[in-house]
């Protein structure tokens, strides 16, 4: 799980430029256990099709969080509606959209404020099972809140791996 959440905290610094250097935090009991990564071959596979391309990038003329799937995931899963809102309505900076051990894996932060609010969707493409990491360090210092699918939330410590 810590290899996955450096992995992608990796990948989010060479994106954004923007990172202190230090590792990001893990996210106990995460959605996905090993951080392997699968490959997408491109248009045609649903959500996999935006594996590589940022959230703002178009696929069949739809962005990331214009997706009626990830729309509907979210919905479905974030019992916050604010928190909701927020994750379909972002504005900051993002990193590539990964393929990890089956979940298609969207994350992204609030410009000039990354390592304090933070967030990232966890979608299975095959059923739609939606997990939406939420991080905001003035709401819940030093953890995050996990949206589970059932309705189902908790909190976990430490931030959503994109900084």
């Amino acid at each position: 799980m810590k290899r996955m959440h450096a992995v992608l905290a990796a990948l989010s610094c060479i994106a954004l430029a923007a990172c202190s250097g230090d590792d990001a935090p893990s996210a106990p009991q995460g959605p996905v256990d090993a951080g392997t990564r699968d490959s997408a071959d491109g248009a045609g596979q649903g959500l996999a099709a935006y594996v590589g391309k940022y959230p703002f990038d178009e696929v069949d003329g739809a962005t990331w969080e214009k997706n009626q799937q990830v729309i509907d995931g979210v919905q479905s899963t974030v019992t916050d509606p604010a928190i909701a809102k927020r994750v379909l309505d972002y504005t900051g900076p993002a990193a590539p959209i990964a393929m990890i051990d089956g979940m298609v894996v969207a994350g992204v932060c609030e410009a000039h404020d990354c390592s304090d609010h933070n967030w990232e969707i966890f979608i299975d493409p095959a059923n739609g099972a939606t997990q939406v990491c939420y991080h905001d360090q003035a709401r819940t210092p030093g953890r995050s809140i996990w949206f589970l699918p059932g309705g189902k939330r908790e909190e976990r410590d430490g931030a959503c791996a994109i900084k």
